[in-house]
């Protein structure tokens, strides 16, 4: 990885933002929930701001997932295609994969490595 681009502690999550390239790897762990995303969502929308092509996320670490936390990455991406760029989840935890899957939204989120998906 090229460089830490920014740690962004909160009591429930937490993100670290990597420069890689053209794109940034954010990693989050914690509980994506309603407080947490709308701390979360201006670290991502930063994120994209910053990067050339889009924001790859390893949410291997997220061990809660609610709706609200759904709505924050659909609206992420919405802004990535807006600006054509993508959004991909390089890694997901059970709670994540479940949640994208019932949802039917998994697709939506690209991954160069679908293997590094766990199952649900």
């Amino acid at each position: 990885m090229a460089g830490l681009t920014g740690h962004h502690p909160q009591p429930s999550l937490q993100a670290e933002t990597y420069s890689e390239g053209e794109r940034l790897l954010t990693r989050v762990a914690g509980e994506m929930d309603l407080d947490s995303s709308a701390w979360l969502g201006p670290v991502l929308q930063d994120a994209l701001a910053l990067s050339l092509t889009g924001v790859d996320l390893d949410l291997g670490g997220v061990q809660f997932c609610d709706c609200s936390g759904l709505n924050m990455l659909l609206r992420l991406r919405q802004h990535a295609l807006h600006d054509g760029k993508t959004v991909t989840v390089r890694q997901s935890s059970p709670a994540v994969t479940r949640l994208l899957t019932l949802t039917g939204t998994l697709p939506l989120f690209p991954s160069d490595s679908p293997c590094h998906r766990h199952d649900s």
